[in-house]
């Protein structure tokens, strides 16, 4: 005896099957619904978290200049009481009066001077990159020191070389008075 096919054959185990099928696939898409309501709410709660951390980051962050070149020159030096410290450091060592002291003077004068220039935000892998960057038109004094820089330079890198009295006076002076026009020293 051949079944035959349509929607009169239909028992009710048939249709039990279908019915099971159906609260099967209505469960699943009630899952997916959940699921995906979940999603975008944490998506959302992610977001808001971003947006808050990124609001209390934001004091940390480098302050960035455009044109540094252009904004250098108004960019002054903070009067602190480490770098009078340390200038009367270089004084002392000077007073000592031999040649080696002489020698080390214009070396940590032109260091200070370097950390100086550091602490203004200028930036450069060497000395000569951020003392460039000031810009030497406006400064009264950055020959000076570019002369004081390679006296500096030639102590540092020539064995044995000397330096006289006259020589250490005129380049401290070049170094004090880079330093009083910054602002880092009275």
């Amino acid at each position: 005896m051949k079944k035959k096919r349509g929607w009169k054959n239909l028992n009710s185990n048939n249709f039990q099957k279908i019915h099971m099928e159906e609260s099967i696939i209505s469960f699943s898409s009630g899952i997916l619904e959940v699921t995906r309501l979940v999603v975008i709410v944490l998506d959302v709660v992610f977001f808001l978290f971003f947006i808050y951390a990124l609001f209390k980051v934001i004091p940390y962050r480098p302050k960035f200049v455009r044109n540094p070149e252009k904004y250098a020159s108004t960019i002054t030096a903070r009067k602190d009481s480490l770098i009078l410290k340390e200038w009367g450091k270089i004084l002392l060592l000077f007073k000592k009066g031999t040649p080696e002291a002489f020698r080390l003077s214009v070396i940590a004068a032109d260091s200070l001077v370097d950390q100086v220039l550091k602490n203004m935000g200028l930036v450069g892998e060497h000395f000569a990159d951020r003392l460039s960057r000031l810009g030497g038109e406006e400064m009264r004094n950055i020959d000076g020191v570019w002369e004081a820089h390679r006296l500096r330079n030639d102590l540092v890198h020539t064995p044995h070389l000397g330096i006289s009295l006259d020589d250490t006076k005129k380049t401290l002076r070049d170094y004090y008075n880079f330093l009083k026009e910054l602002g880092a020293l009275d």
